[in-house]
């Protein structure tokens, strides 16, 4: 099975292995080209696929509110699934520890 040369396959990468200080996004041209092309889509549709796009990602978004700034509060319903969680861990190690400590009773009868 022969493998493409990055040189033939549109890629685009915005995550760099080795720690790129300036962050940039990097690609070939066909890559960088076919990005502009979904940004385009995404400008126009709200969505744009990158499906012939060897990529970091699966599609580029549009959205009107930034993600990172409007975090919403934890509902009633998360804290009581975190807490039931927590609760049930709990039973399941005092279980645990009774079995423990009836077994020890029951060894050094």
């Amino acid at each position: 099975m022969k493998r493409e040369s990055t040189d033939d396959k549109p890629w685009v990468s915005i995550h760099d292995k080795h720690g790129d200080p300036e962050g940039h996004i990097m690609g070939n041209e066909k890559g960088l080209k076919e990005l502009r092309d979904r940004i385009d889509e995404a400008l126009e549709s709200g969505v744009g696929l990158c499906r012939n796009l060897d990529c970091d990602f699966n599609s580029v978004k549009l959205m009107e509110e930034d993600p990172r700034v409007t975090s919403e509060p934890m509902t009633i319903k998360g804290k009581a699934m975190s807490y039931g969680f927590l609760a049930i861990i709990a039973i399941c190690l005092l279980i645990f520890g009774f079995g423990l400590l009836k077994l020890c009773e029951a060894l050094n009868q």
